[in-house]
């Protein structure tokens, strides 16, 4: 990216990151596009295309921080998910652990958790604690 795609369900044009990857396993691969959120606070999905799950689509969110985060803070974004027609809002939360901060000998790595709720924000769905190292991407992530 960046490249323009239109989304299927609400006709908006999103300016789109393209992350493909292969998993580990035979049936794990994953094709998803990004697309800065509308707070400019972090990149939401707006598309996710799994063998297990399927093809879904999202109005964006907060998957991964960008911009000013001060450690320990928490923000989260409430954004609609799609499943074919059918609508309903989610609340995505991020919260940084770890600032410039160095890792299995990679220095100035980012650590943040990110949690998956409805919009009651009752249960949470999903959530993972991710660790990103700069020209490494990804180099750890612990499913909860």
């Amino acid at each position: 990216g960046p490249t323009e795609w239109k989304h299927p369900n609400n006709g908006e044009t999103y300016v789109v990151y393209e992350r493909l990857n292969p998993g580990r396993r035979a049936g794990d691969a994953k094709w998803q596009l990004f697309a800065i959120n509308q707070e400019q606070s972090g990149l939401g999905r707006v598309y996710d295309a799994r063998p297990d799950l399927g093809t879904r689509t999202m109005s964006g969110g907060l998957k991964f921080p960008l911009g000013y985060w001060k450690e320990g803070e928490t923000r989260k974004l409430t954004y609609k998910h799609y499943n074919g027609p059918k609508e309903s809002s989610m609340v995505e939360f991020i919260t940084v652990k770890q600032i410039d901060f160095s890792f299995i000998g990679n220095d100035h790595c980012l650590e943040f958790y990110w949690a998956l709720t409805r919009t009651d924000e009752r249960k949470t769905l999903d959530h993972h604690t991710y660790v990103y190292c700069p020209g490494k991407s990804m180099v750890s992530e612990i499913l909860h």
